[in-house]
């Protein structure tokens, strides 16, 4: 049995280094035979934890000790986990309390202390999944490693434990770890873009069932994954139109297919029974904006890097490729890519469409219509990241008030997909006004 320890670490030349000098003498003392392997991020941006766990992951093992840089156990406590794993087939937590050291004991450990540590411990905190725990193979493999969509600070251990538990199961030894003190992450901000994307998609691993699990281990972690959204009461006949007319027009890298139900549970069950080739999640809304508003959240925690919304009034007249509308957005850094409907509001028939009510507001590009006139939750695409950088407002006009919020930064275009002259792609067949009937 080959068991290796990886550390997943990102240099920084000062603290952070000093700390994992200190803890690698301590695991070369200890346990002399392991192969240690650290993981570093490549590329730019935030840390990439998880990638930086896969790539040190990479190879030959048995049982797999993912360990952090700034911890310290018993290597007793270890042995046991990498035994416990190998036998169990679960994953194995080889603590129950983490001991958080203060600063001035830290200081004090590295220069050389070798007293009890216990005089340093500021606060213990108990029932963690991260700092040390050990995975044998067959597990690692059944749940895809790390989930690289996590970047930054926070839920990558969270979900990566909540797919063990649902998968193979979870055991945890009795013992303690100590965590050596260091400043916060300058990503530990829980305010951020960045973290309402990893909060989000952390909670769809941890309430997920095993089924659901199954099918979110499934689903391709690519970049140009994109998620379709569909926004609903589930009660209006319009829905079941909506939803055959998008399978059999939208083409490219459909990672996911989702209706948010704002209604009952009765209802949401309806519709998945309805609809089996859809995943299904109750929101619950109440009124328009706090549906989109639920929805939308619903949407940055699916964790594909892409959003197609769609409402469920619409069909389409024509196919859509996703892929050609994401280079679109890429290439000119669009807020969003929608598709021309039939016009609809007085103002518009009376002009004979959209762009025409508005001419100065649009110029014709290549392969799109550019405009800052407006955000819209008819049919589009846009990035995960967008939706996460803005909070749907409540109130009236909430659609206004987003665009508003968007198109505050002066770079942000927005687009139509195709010509001016082109006819619509989709068509609003709703009795009511367009988004409303919530």
């Amino acid at each position: 049995m080959k068991a290796r320890i990886v550390i997943p670490r990102l240099a920084d030349g000062g603290e952070r280094d000093r700390l994992w000098d200190y803890c690698r003498r301590h695991w070369e003392t200890e346990l002399p035979t392991l192969e240690i392997v650290e993981g570093h991020h490549d590329g730019d941006g935030p840390f990439n934890r998880s990638a930086a766990i896969n790539r040190a992951a990479e190879g030959e093992w048995d049982v797999l000790v993912i360990l952090d840089a700034d911890t310290v156990l018993d290597a007793e406590q270890v042995i046991r986990a990498i035994e416990e794993a190998e036998e169990t087939g679960c994953l194995v937590l080889p603590y129950t309390a983490r001991n958080m050291l203060s600063q001035a004991g830290t200081h004090q450990i590295l220069d050389g202390f070798e007293g009890n540590w216990e005089r340093f411990v500021q606060t213990r905190e108990r029932n963690r999944v991260s700092c040390c725990v050990a995975v044998p193979r067959a597990l690692w493999e059944a749940v895809g490693g790390f989930d690289e969509r996590f970047k930054g600070w926070g839920g990558e251990d969270e979900a990566f434990e909540a797919a063990c538990r649902a998968i193979g199961g979870v055991r945890r030894l009795q013992g303690a770890n100590w965590h050596l003190w260091h400043r916060p992450s300058p990503h530990h901000d829980t305010s951020t873009p960045l973290y309402r994307q990893a909060l989000r998609l952390c909670r769809r691993y941890t309430t997920a069932d095993r089924s659901a699990m199954k099918r979110l281990l499934a689903e391709s972690r690519a970049p140009d994954q994109v998620a379709v959204v569909a926004l609903t009461t589930g009660r209006r006949e319009t829905l079941a139109r909506t939803l055959a007319s998008a399978e059999d027009n939208l083409t490219g890298p459909v990672g996911r297919r989702l209706i948010c139900v704002d209604g009952p549970a009765a209802v949401a069950r309806q519709v998945a029974d309805a609809h089996p080739g859809w995943d299904v999640e109750q929101i619950k809304g109440g009124g328009y904006p706090r549906a989109v508003a639920a929805g939308m959240e619903r949407a940055i925690g699916s964790g594909q890097p892409w959003i197609f919304w769609l409402e469920d009034d619409f069909t389409f007249n024509e196919p859509v490729d996703l892929a050609e509308m994401q280079a679109l957005v890429e290439q000119h850094d669009l807020a969003q890519l929608s598709l021309m409907r039939q016009p609809w509001y007085e103002h518009e028939v009376e002009a004979g469409g959209i762009v025409a009510a508005r001419p100065d507001e649009f110029t014709q590009r290549d392969g799109y219509i550019e405009h800052r006139a407006y955000w819209t939750t008819n049919p589009m695409l846009t990035r995960r990241q967008t939706l996460a950088e803005h909070r749907w407002p409540m109130g009236r006009n909430s659609e206004l008030r987003f665009g508003q919020s968007v198109f505050a930064d002066p770079r942000a275009t927005a687009g139509i997909l195709g010509l001016i002259e082109d006819e619509p792609r989709v068509h609003h067949i709703g009795l009511e006004r367009a988004g409303s009937g919530y």
